[in-house]
């Protein structure tokens, strides 16, 4: 049996609905959003737009949130002493899926720089520079979005967590 393209269109239309927007945070001319998938199995997905730049990956837990801020920080010069563990030799893997990888890459020439790195399996590149106010903006953003989000413990049905006043 064959599919139609219309139903195979609305399948995927479908596919995407099951995605919704978790927290959003915004900074001067940058927007980072965290969107989580709200049928099936829990993933996490990242938006950062900027200016000149739209960025959406796959993360894969929200605690690249705490360690993207802190490697942005560090950049800025306000990090805590306590580095990363994410964070190796200046790159910090922020996004990954079977077909492309993102990391930050800290710039070995300027401190206050670094590169947002997408590469895709079939051997694309694309480095885009955060430096000055971007970075800062960024850090913002993702400082904004964090305050949004709810907490990640809690169950994603909240019909489970209510309790019976009285019992």
């Amino acid at each position: 049996m064959t599919v139609s393209s219309q139903r195979r269109a609305r399948s995927a239309a479908q596919k995407k609905a099951s995605v919704g927007l978790a927290a959003i945070g915004a900074s001067g001319s940058w927007e980072v959003a965290i969107d989580q998938t709200t049928s099936g199995p829990e993933h996490w997905f990242m938006q950062i737009e900027g200016p000149s730049a739209y960025f959406h990956f796959e993360i894969p837990s929200l605690e690249i949130i705490d360690s993207t801020i802190r490697f942005l920080a560090d950049l800025r010069g306000h990090a805590p002493n306590d580095v990363s563990r994410f964070a190796k030799d200046g790159i910090l893997p922020i996004g990954a899926s079977k077909t492309s990888q993102v990391r930050l890459v800290r710039d070995d020439e300027f401190n206050d720089r670094c590169f947002l790195v997408m590469e895709l399996q079939r051997a694309l590149q694309m480095t885009f520079t955060l430096t000055g106010d971007d970075v800062t903006h960024v850090m913002a953003a993702l400082r904004q979005l964090k305050e949004d989000l709810p907490d990640s413990s809690a169950p994603r049905d909240s019909r489970s967590t209510k309790t019976r006043v009285g019992a």
